[in-house]
């Protein structure tokens, strides 16, 4: 699963000389999945009633049978959460639990209510590899990837390949389809080699996707190991929690066909199929209130929320576009108001963890403009303006950071850094020469 929230990229990679498999040339050689129905996919060991809503949770449904009823040969409860450490694991040991549930099967739902911002848990991982599946694992990598699997202890192995895979050709080994089922992608990770790794998260794995996900998670350790969990908006006790797995910035067709194309199933959440039972935020259309209450207005919220994840997609490129032409005031009111229509309680839903790059973005612009009144023209007043609003700015990045990430996400202290840095006190040099000029008026009057 590709890793979303704030570490939600997707960077552009060399094609290796040994690609033999990757999703989209998987998806070429088989049939196994129609594009109307994702029902019939890994039939002889996964319950089909558990692919009908939004997307098919990646584990085995008999094993999550045996953790709701009991009734597993072990203790299928401890198993599931062995890697799982909440903040609290007297009271609330276990962050959620299953349910089935008309039409979706099974999903995982809040044992405790969340605030925003609350930490859930963090998780470690049952596995990881160097590679990722896009573009596509060389040869040796699945060679290394086997050699893991068939190293862990029987107990994790077992866990493994309960595991959903979509990718059951026979000329695919199952380790490598189970990875590019269930890995998240960390593009933020590169070794010495230059490579990235996939890591698998058993309990992750249980979490269905949604393009308005409530659960944020992001790697917090240098190694990039752990993965933690925060509410990215209130969950309720017995809500549905969902993660993404994908860049969220992105028009609804473009998230679509992402999910077809590496999972093979139809997104069905409630930002791409109109929910009733989902309380959609309202908006002011001609100063007049609308509420999302049929397909018809759930279509006018599809439509304008495209528009801005389109806007914030392209706003890297367009902001680097103008700084490359030296129009950082441009580019500054760029950002400015693409920050004001993400701070809409209708893109609140999916921009909470992305919101805070563009702070810390419009930030750097506002340095790149103090430098250039204060150094270049030395007009230390306006430089001084510019100083004090990149400051709040950074501010507000590392704040809205910490919210949906915590204090101690890589990302977090990034902006914690930006925050506290010191620059020349152009304050100082204004205050110096308003100083200096009332000093001079003085002795002219004498």
């Amino acid at each position: 699963m590709t890793k979303s929230g704030k570490k939600q990229r997707q960077q552009a990679r060399a094609q290796p000389a040994e690609n033999p498999i990757s999703p989209s040339s998987a998806n070429k050689a088989t049939t196994t999945s129609s594009s109307a129905d994702t029902t019939n996919v890994n039939e002889d060991n996964q319950d089909s009633s558990i692919f009908k809503f939004s997307s098919p949770s990646a584990i085995d449904p008999t094993l999550i049978d045996a953790v709701v009823k009991g009734d597993a040969p072990r203790d299928a409860l401890s198993f599931f959460w062995k890697r799982v450490h909440t903040d609290d694991p007297v009271s609330h040991p276990y962050p959620w639990r299953f349910e089935q549930r008309e039409g979706r099967g099974y999903v995982a739902v809040a044992n405790r209510s969340y605030k925003k911002g609350d930490h859930i848990c963090v998780e470690e991982p049952l596995i990881w590899v160097r590679g990722h599946p896009q573009p596509r694992f060389t040869l040796q990598q699945i060679k290394d990837m086997k050699k893991k699997v068939t190293a862990l202890n029987e107990e994790d192995r077992a866990a493994f390949f309960s595991l959903h895979n979509v990718y059951q050709e026979n000329e695919h080994p199952k380790e490598l389809g189970i990875f590019i089922t269930c890995s998240l992608d960390d593009y933020e990770y590169d070794d010495v080699e230059g490579t990235s790794q996939s890591l698998i998260y058993y309990a992750f794995c249980s979490l269905k996707h949604s393009c308005i996900p409530n659960v944020n998670t992001i790697y917090m350790s240098d190694d990039q190991k752990r993965l933690d969990f925060y509410a990215e908006r209130d969950i309720a006790e017995g809500e549905e929690m969902t993660a993404s797995v994908i860049n969220l910035c992105q028009i609804r067709s473009v998230r679509r066909k992402e999910l077809k194309d590496r999972y093979r199933f139809d997104c069905q959440c409630s930002a791409c199929e109109y929910d009733p039972s989902f309380r959609y935020p309202s908006w002011k259309q001609g100063g007049i209130p609308v509420v999302v209450s049929s397909k018809e207005t759930f279509e006018q919220f599809v439509k304008m929320t495209d528009t801005c994840r389109k806007q914030c997609e392209d706003c890297s490129s367009k902001v680097s576009a103008l700084v490359d032409r030296d129009q950082e005031e441009q580019a500054r009111e760029h950002i400015s108001k693409l920050i004001k229509v993400l701070e809409l309680p209708m893109n609140q839903l999916w921009c909470a963890s992305y919101i805070s790059n563009l702070y810390a973005e419009y930030s750097k612009l506002l340095v790149m403009q103090m430098t250039i009144w204060g150094m270049s023209y030395g007009d230390y007043e306006r430089a001084a303006i510019f100083q004090k609003d990149a400051k709040a700015m950074a501010i507000k990045a590392y704040e809205t950071s910490v919210i949906v990430s915590g204090l101690d996400s890589l990302e977090s202290k990034r902006f914690e850094e930006m925050a506290e840095t010191e620059f020349m006190d152009f304050q100082g040099m204004v205050d110096h020469q308003n100083q200096y000029v009332r000093w001079s008026e003085s002795i002219g009057r004498l």
